[in-house]
This record gives structure tokens, C-alpha cells and sequence, in this order.
């Protein structure tokens, strides 16, 4: 009777190995898991800061055509990291917090990295009461397609603003 008793003992449980390697197992499926929340974190980021920034290039396009004035972005690359939303030359005011220029760090904000800004040899657009795109004010349009680039370790989006139709989309 005795030695059944201890054969029942042994297959009763987990051997101190097998529990080594199910932990391994669980361990290295973790790490993928991580892995891919990482990097899908990082290209949300990115593609949030690139919404934004295309929202608000639209916004400044629709208050131009609104209002009947000249409105523009003006767009500051590393290691400012910021943008703002122009009235002629000057700032206006955030519609989302009052009392504040509307000036947005894509750094602070989105941890996104204006990276570069490719505006016909220039860093700011200017959209006339027809939505259309300029370069200045003056009556220099935009000529080839404006683009604007935010990263994130390796995460990249841009911003595009056709010449001519002031058509604005993210690639």
C-alpha cells in the first residue's frame, strides 16, 4: 500500500522545472506583448499630434474663409517643437483655453518631435478669405505641396497642404 501511495504523491503536482519553464514561457509572452503596446504607443502619439496639427490647419483655413481675413500657422521646429495659429502676425486667442494664445508644444503635448517643415523654403501658411494657401501675405501662393513632419523614435507622420485647393490630409 505504501508505495501506491507515494506514486499518487508524485503525479499530483508540477515539478519545480516544469513550474521554471510555464514561468519562461508567460515571461517571454509578456515581453512580445510589451513590445507591440510599446511601438503601438508611440505611432498613436504621432498620429495624434498629426491630427491636431492638421485640425488646426483647418481651423485657421476656416476662420479665414469665415471671418474674411488673413489667418496662418506659423511652425517652430526642434527644439522648439511648437506651433501657433496666426491672425495677419499675431497670435490669437486659444478657443479651448481662453485668455491664452493659441500656441501648441507638440513636445509637451503628444512627446512628438516637429522634425522638420517643408512650406515652399519657409515655416509658416497663410490662407486668404478663400481657403487657398499662401506663403506670405503679400500674394505669393503656395506653389508645390507644403509638408509638415512629426516623429516619435521612429514613428513618422506628415502633413500635407496641396497648393492651390489648400486640400490638408496626413500620410
Amino acid at each position: 500500500m505504501k508505495p501506491q501511495r507515494l506514486a499518487r504523491r508524485q503525479s499530483a503536482g508540477f515539478t519545480l522545472i516544469e513550474s521554471a519553464m510555464i514561468m519562461m514561457v508567460i515571461v517571454i509572452l509578456s515581453l512580445f506583448v510589451f513590445i507591440n503596446i510599446n511601438s503601438s504607443l508611440r505611432a498613436n502619439r504621432v498620429n495624434s499630434a498629426a491630427t491636431k496639427l492638421a485640425a488646426d490647419l483647418r481651423y485657421a483655413q476656416t476662420l479665414a474663409t469665415g471671418v474674411g481675413a488673413w489667418y496662418g500657422v506659423s511652425l517652430e521646429v526642434d527644439p522648439l517643437n511648437q506651433y501657433s495659429v496666426l491672425n495677419n502676425a499675431s497670435v490669437i486667442e486659444n478657443p479651448g483655453n481662453l485668455g491664452t494664445g493659441f500656441i501648441v508644444n507638440v513636445k509637451n503635448d503628444y512627446d512628438v518631435t516637429l522634425a522638420g517643415v517643408n512650406i515652399g523654403g519657409g515655416n509658416k501658411i497663410y490662407f486668404n478669405v478663400f481657403g487657398a494657401p499662401f506663403l506670405t501675405q503679400n500674394g505669393t501662393s503656395l506653389a508645390a505641396e507644403g509638408v509638415i513632419t512629426l516623429t516619435k523614435d521612429g514613428a513618422t507622420k506628415t502633413v500635407r497642404i496641396a497648393p492651390g485647393s489648400g486640400r490638408i490630409h496626413i500620410q
